[in-house]
């Protein structure tokens, strides 16, 4: 077991595995929000991500890694989706007033809620790496009322159905 000291004081709130398995991301809560870090395994290292991307910016606890471990999708303080290529590659803002990333299972589409006003005025989103296109996935208005536009969600991976949950559980089919 491998211990990865000297990533600063803070606590650790979330993790996951970049592409090759040789790599972890982690979030390090501070008092002002989470800053990113890479742990290298070979090299018995971790480096913040500021240092290996043009991503410098803090969040809260709002971000996803693509399936395939190459993108990260943050939510920065002011409320704007970013994508950030893994690789070095440039990163890049998709749009103000979003919330809660998903990556689809292929890592070519990123889900999130998107609303000036949280709630009622929200739909979640699909944003389509290869063509920039976003669109409404599902609008927050026709969910049941027990299920609060913000809510944590997952699309399932034929992109066809979404379980929403936060004190419950709920299942909805999503338009064609």
């Amino acid at each position: 077991m491998t211990e990865f000291p000297g990533a600063g004081y803070g606590v650790i709130w979330q993790a996951d595995w970049l592409e090759d398995e040789t790599r972890v991301i982690f979030g390090m809560h501070y008092e002002y929000g989470v800053r990113f870090y890479i742990a290298d395994l070979k090299n018995d290292t971790v480096v913040p991500l500021a240092d290996v991307s043009e991503f410098k910016r803090g969040t809260e606890y709002n971000w996803a890694v693509s399936p395939d471990g190459s993108t990260l999708a943050v939510i920065a303080f002011d409320g704007t989706l970013w994508l950030v290529p893994l690789n070095g590659s440039k990163a890049f803002a998709i749009e103000k007033y979003a919330l809660q990333p998903f990556w689809a299972k292929d890592s070519k589409t990123v889900y999130y809620w998107w609303g000036s006003e949280f709630p009622p005025n929200t739909t979640i989103r699909a944003y389509v790496l290869s063509s920039g296109k976003k669109t409404g996935v599902i609008d927050g208005s026709s969910l049941e009322s027990n299920v609060f536009p913000g809510a944590y969600f997952a699309i399932a991976p034929h992109g066809d159905k979404t379980a929403f949950w936060g004190g419950g559980l709920w299942l909805a089919e999503l338009p064609k």
